[in-house]
């Protein structure tokens, strides 16, 4: 941090637990100071905040340099975009940093944006947003991305830990780590076992909250996969 800058930082006193790839999320964090740096004044604001009617953790990290244009609100989230303003105060950068943020944020299901500030305030506030993970989730999620080359393990997994919880509070949530960490042969093998062990009335549930939180994909292997087991017996449950 350049000595002119000053830096405020604040925080929740409650964590705010996340799934996804710390690397690529460190990152996201990474480009957004990189770029408050560059255009800050005096002073770079980090705030991380807990919206707990939506289920997000938000980060907001601001600066007090120029403000953006209306008119380029979206497009400095395109590759090699530099407005002028950035070109006449450094000769560093390649126009990629808000676009590798933006696009990391969304495969971790999430959200970037400038948000909107008063007309008189000068600089920038970014804000991202991420669905926050069930506490009771996240050592499952962990085992599940531990186990690379077990997804055969994944029944006694899932059968061990969810215990007595609704599938439907415990599925998202590791679907979209999986997702997020690439893992392929283990989500087919949590919604195949799913698809297995569950009747079609709780299959069909699922499918539509993995459609809400905007995983089609998961939503769709779901439901072909019940489809092709022929499922169990009415009334059946994972466990």
């Amino acid at each position: 941090m350049p000595d002119h800058l000053g830096l405020v930082v604040t925080a929740p006193d409650e964590p705010a637990p996340v799934t996804g790839h710390p690397g690529l999320l460190a990152r996201v964090l990474a480009n957004l100071l990189d770029n408050a740096e560059r255009h800050a004044a005096t002073t770079i604001t980090v705030a991380l905040a807990l919206d707990h009617e939506r289920g997000q953790a938000v980060l907001e990290v601001a600066n007090d340099g120029p403000p953006i244009p209306p008119e380029h609100r979206e497009t400095i989230f395109e590759r090699f975009s530099r407005l002028d303003d950035a070109r006449s105060r450094d000769a560093g950068g390649t126009g990629l940093g808000l676009a590798i943020a933006r696009r990391i944020t969304t495969l971790h299901h999430g959200t970037l944006a400038l948000a909107a500030d008063d007309e008189e305030r000068a600089g920038a506030r970014f804000t991202v947003r991420l669905s926050l993970a069930r506490a009771d989730v996240l050592p499952l999620a962990t085992e599940l991305l531990n186990a690379w080359d077990q997804p055969d393990d994944i029944p006694v997994l899932l059968t061990h830990n969810v215990g007595h919880h609704p599938l439907e509070d415990v599925v998202p949530d590791l679907a979209r780590a999986l997702v997020t960490a690439g893992r392929d042969h283990h989500l087919h093998a949590l919604l195949r076992h799913v698809a297995r062990q569950s009747p079609a009335w709780e299959v069909t549930g699922l499918a539509d909250i993995l459609r809400a939180e905007d995983l089609p994909a998961a939503a769709e292997e779901l439901l072909a996969a019940r489809t092709a087991q022929g499922g169990p017996a009415r009334g059946a449950r994972t466990r």
